[in-house]
């Protein structure tokens, strides 16, 4: 499945923890519901039984490896069919702090590479409009965690968020969801760089049936609504006046 084949727009932020993901998550979030689309936000693992599952197993100790696969995608499933799918059906925007990228890196790490598991991971899963990856370096991921958990996290140890780090880039280069941003970088210019990306691409693909702007409603895409205002909200997204 691709999210491509909807009417509502499916964006991931990942990498690594303490990368800055749920901070631009609410930043986008805000953005759009400012400018009038319905915006959905969710994560993963979310607060369903298996995600619960896995939350606790963050600190109680790590499932097995094989179990703990399987609940990340039991839980993925679940999520898609009650809350994604129908969510992007009805032509919202949805936005997801974390995905399969996760699994794929994380899971990866156990696994010895991820060869052996990404395909069951990406079987049955909605591919994303655009995917957020987040970068920054390891030692100033792990200085993050400390300062906002003060307590340990089986998931998030120095050296497993090195090799996670490099999974993540070695999905990026096949992958062209993928869209990388350096996370390092002040939380305004990481969320300047998202939003104008994001408008451009996947907002205007979706919101706009032209190919270089959408200036009046009669080129609106018609399965969303007759009263288009994609280029005005473009532009209020954007802050700039001139035609987009």
């Amino acid at each position: 499945m691709n999210a491509h084949d909807y009417p509502g727009i499916l964006v991931v932020f990942d990498g690594i923890d303490g990368a800055g993901k749920t901070t631009q998550v609410r930043r986008l979030e805000a953005a759009l519901a400012s400018v009038g689309e319905r915006v959905i936000v969710s994560k993963e693992p979310t607060d369903g039984p298996w995600g619960a599952k896995l939350r606790a197993s963050a600190t109680s100790g790590r499932l097995p490896f094989d179990e703990e696969l399987t609940a990340f995608i039991e839980d993925r499933q679940e999520h898609l069919a009650t809350k994604v799918i129908p969510a992007l059906e009805a032509g919202a925007v949805v936005i997801l702090d974390r995905y399969f990228y996760s699994t794929i890196a994380y899971q990866g790490l156990r696994a010895g590479g991820i060869s052996p598991i990404e395909a069951r991971i990406r079987r049955n899963v909605v591919e994303p409009d655009v995917a957020y990856l987040l970068d920054v370096p390891p030692t100033l991921a792990t200085a993050r965690i400390q300062a906002r958990d003060g307590a340990a996290n089986h998931f998030e140890k120095i050296e497993d968020l090195i090799q996670i780090d490099r999974l993540f880039r070695e999905i990026a280069q096949r992958d062209e969801s993928i869209v990388r941003i350096d996370g390092s970088v002040s939380e305004q210019a990481v969320f300047d760089s998202l939003l104008k990306h994001f408008v451009e691409g996947p907002f205007k693909r979706k919101r706009c049936a032209k190919d270089y702007g959408c200036d009046d409603p009669l080129h609106c895409t018609p399965r969303l609504t007759s009263n288009c205002t994609w280029w005005e909200r473009a532009k209020a997204l954007l802050g700039r006046p001139e035609t987009i």
